[in-house]
């Protein structure tokens, strides 16, 4: 009777140790899908972003895709007609840092590209011109000028038809006849009376940006308080 009481107790304490190690396994298991658990779940995140980004980058490509399809074309042509000059066509973008871009955003400002077109002084410069001789050690005629004002998100100014008047034309030499082109780039001053950006500018001849897309570089001039 004894020893069939012990055998009892003792299969009793194997059952009890046998659930012991189902339970510490089964705890185990919980522990360790415990720790999947998050690092599934930091995977999937990142391959969220990723996808996310592709998207992004995949509608920015395509988004400048469509904007170089409806860009119009530059005719990089001098057209004389009976009374006026065509001088060619060109672009200017203006690419900002992110300094600059913010600043600008921020304030609501816009963005001037402003073209001087000018040429040296000949004999039998015609009267209506003889007004726009600058002075100085080599003064030069302003042919033309043309600024265009570009709203909060637009970057590219296009230069298209811009004539001037034929009489002058006749009297430059041929060399002469390649306009020189000064470009300058500035804030709106919209928001204050002062320029927010330093910007490279473009100084050659016409035949040089002629039919071209030419890119101007601003940064945020910071000694500003605007």
């Amino acid at each position: 009777m004894l020893k069939k009481l012990m055998m009892a107790v003792m299969g009793l304490a194997l059952l009890s140790s046998c659930n012991k190690a189902e339970e510490k396994t089964a705890e185990a298991a919980k522990a360790a899908e415990d720790a999947k658990a998050p690092a599934e779940a930091a995977v999937a995140e990142d391959k969220k972003a990723e996808d996310d980004k592709k998207a992004e980058d995949d509608k920015k490509a395509e988004d400048d895709k469509k904007a170089e399809d409806d860009k119009p074309e530059l005719d990089p042509q001098v057209i004389v007609g009976e009374s006026d000059v065509k001088l060619p066509d060109f672009a200017i973008t203006v690419t900002l840092d992110d300094e600059a871009k913010a600043k600008l955003d921020e304030l609501n400002e816009s963005i001037i590209v402003a073209a001087y077109y000018t040429v040296p002084i000949e004999e039998n410069v015609p009267e209506t011109y003889k007004p726009f001789i600058s002075e100085g050690s080599m003064p030069e005629i302003t042919v033309t000028h043309q600024k265009i004002d570009m709203p909060k998100g637009t970057y590219r100014a296009v230069f298209k038809d811009v004539k001037y008047d034929k009489k002058l034309y006749d009297v430059l030499t041929e060399q002469d006849r390649d306009v020189q082109l000064l470009i300058n780039v500035f804030s709106g001053r919209k928001s204050s009376d002062l320029n927010l950006l330093n910007c490279d500018i473009f100084q050659d001849k016409m035949s040089v940006i002629a039919g071209k897309d030419y890119a101007i570089s601003c940064t945020l001039i910071r000694l500003i308080d605007a």
